[in-house]
């Protein structure tokens, strides 16, 4: 039993032997920026600091960091080539779109066995936001698509005209860009918001009678395209492809991603019955598709699992709910008899459409509905917030209301019949 005893000590002294030492983090000294100091987007911050180590050291990386933990800057990385770094540079703050607040300045760094990071709280200005245009579509058959930029005081001017037909369109204020798609030659158009210029362009493959496009959407940083042979395309800001992925029996019509999901309507491929689906954006594993006895004009994230979809069955519109984790679909208000044309969002609860009977007004945490304006025409609606002034096209006309309030200014008679509306801002 002793010579065992004596084996298992040698083994366990030979294992021991063999564990490698570890070298401890990093130390990290920033004297520069100090703690609470003021930036503003356009600045390039002054980064003084001191980075030690008992080994050499891999990298130091220089990061802006918002109040959930998450880099919203571009991150700066340096190579010290020693165990000793004296930090002297400037990291820019290029994020046009940074809220103003709080923010972490970070710096990480790491020798291999082990990491450590440091932080000093910043004060951060952003870019006030500012409306830039009205960003109007106007397309009749036969002639070319054309897209205008109307002002706050109703004064239109041609932007860009385009070839091919025109489906509808979407604006990117991150990245300053106008989109465009056709429905069965238009291609899709990357535009520049300031020069006009087209920065990309995918043609549509010509098979009438089918169409190609069924629709674009910009939402959280992320272009959606959706193709009439079942794909979803999602795009980066900068036209890059992120992801396609094929929707098996279903086409998409109107998509948006909230984050985590992609949401949209659908319909079937054989006979076009409507359909509501959530797929995983990481993925594009389907969650559930659900075929519905509505179709659905527009659709909102709204609080906790819940998405808030306008919808008209026939005649009879109505407001449903969908809970992303059950995937229930219920329906919680009903309007007059009438259809709904158009949907915005006026606030984190509140809603104006474009109806039969006019404009009305939808509270989503009262589920109480009123109109407001009766002799409105219908057409598609859009709110600028910043402004707070709603739009409605209804033919080839723009009209303006204050909002709240309502008081109207208009008609301005456009050359087209405008097909789609979106409000660009500068950030």
């Amino acid at each position: 039993m002793s010579r065992i005893t004596a084996i298992i000590a040698i083994l366990i002294f030979a294992l021991c032997s063999c564990v490698k030492e570890t070298a401890p983090p990093p130390q990290i000294q920033i004297f520069s920026p100090s703690h609470l100091s003021d930036w503003g987007v356009g600045d390039s911050i002054f980064v003084q600091a001191q980075v030690n180590s008992s080994i050499d050291l891999e990298y130091i990386e220089i990061n802006l960091l918002n109040t959930s933990q998450i880099s919203v800057n571009p991150v700066q990385t340096l190579y010290p080539g020693g165990s000793s770094y004296a930090i002297n540079t400037y990291y820019p703050v290029t994020n046009s779109a940074l809220e103003s607040g709080q923010h972490y300045f970070m710096l990480e760094a790491s020798n291999g066995d082990a990491t450590e990071r440091a932080y000093v709280n910043i004060m951060l200005s952003g870019i006030p936001k500012r409306s830039m245009a009205l960003v109007a579509y106007g397309y009749d058959a036969g002639s070319l698509p054309h897209i205008y930029k109307v002002d706050s005081l109703l004064q239109e001017s041609l932007f860009k005209e385009l070839s091919g037909d025109f489906k509808n369109g979407a604006v990117n204020p991150k990245d300053q860009l106008v989109y465009s798609i056709g429905e069965y030659s238009g291609s899709f158009y990357s535009i520049d918001a300031q020069s006009g210029t087209i920065i990309n362009e995918i043609q549509a493959t010509i098979n009438p009678p089918f169409p190609y496009f069924t629709g674009i959407s910009y939402t959280n940083s992320l272009v959606l395209l959706g193709l009439y042979e079942g794909y979803i395309k999602g795009y980066y800001g900068n036209g890059a492809l992120k992801f396609s992925y094929l929707m098996s029996l279903f086409r998409p019509q109107k998509l948006k991603y909230d984050g985590t999901y992609i949401l949209g309507s659908f319909e079937y491929y054989s006979g076009g019955a409507p359909a509501f689906g959530v797929i995983y954006e990481i993925s594009g594993a389907v969650k559930d598709i659900l075929f519905t006895a509505f179709e659905t004009v527009d659709f909102f994230r709204a609080s906790g699992d819940l998405v808030l979809i306008f919808g008209n069955d026939g005649s009879q519109s109505n407001v449903y709910t969908l809970n992303t984790n059950s995937m229930i679909i219920t329906q919680i208000h009903a309007f007059d008899a009438g259809k709904i044309y158009s949907v915005t969002q006026t606030g984190s609860e509140t809603y104006v459409l474009s109806h039969d009977n006019g404009l009305i007004y939808y509270n989503f945490g009262s589920n109480n509905s009123s109109s407001f304006y009766s002799g409105a025409k219908k057409g598609i609606l859009c709110y600028d917030e910043v402004d707070e002034r709603l739009y409605l096209s209804s033919g080839n006309e723009i009209y303006s209301y204050t909002w709240p309030g309502a008081a109207e200014s208009g008609p301005l008679l456009m050359p087209d019949s405008i097909r789609d509306i979106h409000i660009l801002y500068n950030r």
